[in-house]
């Protein structure tokens, strides 16, 4: 009898431990769901506070957020030197030449002939060429008239003054002569030839002297 009682005394201890470390075991192996709930909430907190922080500080953004959202610098506040060429408007033959009499004071002679070079922004070789040769041969030619202030040499951009291709029917860089009386405009020709015979310079030399020969015959 005193027998079966330590063997069931050892059965029923036996059985408790084997129900202690059971439980103890799934004890172990389940997660701490309240400690990692928690750790959850703490790094959610965190992020919150980050995201506040930031908003309300403008120094926590990133370097690139602040290059998008500060405006760039107006151009119109950029001031530069203007070139010699816009100082000078389209350039020192642009301008008519200046008429001045024996005694030093300006004249406006009754009837004048404009010789007038009108041309593009852009300039090329032979347009350059076409310029400065019938200049010089005006300049040569009528010397006379020159000083008198009865002919006035002067080149002109057209593709910044467009009004004139309108008014004179400019396709190209053209040679215009111009009559005027008393100020007012009267009589106009274009000298088309000149691209022409720019390769023979006897022959350019002679087609612009006889043209404005005769142009300025009209003058009384």
């Amino acid at each position: 009898m005193k027998l079966l009682r330590v063997a069931a005394t050892v059965a029923l201890l036996l059985f408790v431990g084997a129900t202690v470390g059971m439980l103890i075991a799934q004890e172990v192996s389940q997660p701490p769901v309240a400690e990692s709930a928690g750790g959850t909430e703490s790094v959610l907190k965190t992020d919150t506070a980050a995201e506040s922080s930031s908003a309300d500080d403008p120094a926590a953004e990133s370097p690139e957020t602040m290059a998008v959202d500060e405006p760039a610098p107006a151009e119109e506040a950029v001031v530069r030197a203007p070139s010699t060429e816009q100082q000078q408007g389209v350039g020192e033959a642009d301008a008519p030449l200046e008429v001045v009499s024996a005694a030093g004071s300006e004249q406006e002679p009754p009837c004048v002939v404009d010789a007038i070079y009108f041309h593009n922004t852009s300039r090329c070789h032979t347009c350059l060429e076409i310029e400065a040769l019938a200049k010089a041969v005006l300049e040569t030619e009528f010397a006379s008239q020159v000083t008198e202030g009865r002919l006035r040499w002067s080149a002109i951009d057209m593709q910044r003054n467009r009004q004139y291709i309108e008014q004179y029917d400019l396709a190209m860089p053209t040679l215009i002569l111009l009559r005027s009386e008393g100020g007012n405009p009267k009589d106009w020709v274009p000298l088309n030839e000149t691209w022409t015979l720019i390769r023979n310079e006897s022959r350019f030399t002679t087609y612009i002297a006889d043209s404005t020969r005769a142009f300025l015959k009209g003058c009384p």
